[in-house]
């Protein structure tokens, strides 16, 4: 959570990556890491910073709109 520039200092706090499963429509199936973002509020943008595969972190600004609940 924050910027890029947040993630690069020492001491950040990283977010953890899962693995999931995702099926695909022709029901191939694949492991991927997920994150479990945690959402500072709903239809409001907030940064979020993310390596790439150089070592290099991006600046992102995320919001969710319209999120389910999950059955």
């Amino acid at each position: 959570m924050g910027t890029a520039e947040d993630a690069a200092k020492d001491g950040a706090v990283l977010l953890s990556p899962t693995v999931d499963t995702v099926t695909y429509s022709d029901g191939g199936t694949e492991e991927v890491n997920g994150f479990d973002v945690p959402v500072p509020a709903i239809d409001t943008g907030f940064d979020l910073a993310i390596i790439g595969e150089k070592g290099i972190w991006y600046d992102h600004k995320v919001s969710v709109t319209n999120p389910e609940k999950k059955n």
